[in-house]
């Protein structure tokens, strides 16, 4: 699956359920997290974006993102 993130859909379903659980609980993702679902060079490069307000916003901008963020919220109203 060539997503631009080099995850397979296993490992953005597993993150996706995860935060949806963390979020249910008031709690936050954390490196934790991140070491249970991704490998560390995953790991890296989504803390190199993280840590790049450009590269950040580019991220959050992109379709993908917007509709990961419709699902999360959509959930919530749930």
């Amino acid at each position: 699956m060539d997503n631009g993130t080099n995850l397979s859909k296993e490992q953005l379903n597993g993150i996706l359920d995860k935060a949806r659980e963390l979020s249910a609980e008031g709690k936050t993702p954390d490196s934790t997290f991140l070491n249970e679902h991704l490998t560390s060079s995953q790991s890296e490069k989504l803390k190199s974006v993280l840590s790049d307000p450009e590269k950040l916003r580019e991220v959050m901008n992109s379709p993908i993102a917007k509709r990961i963020i419709s699902m999360l919220q959509n959930k919530d109203k749930e």
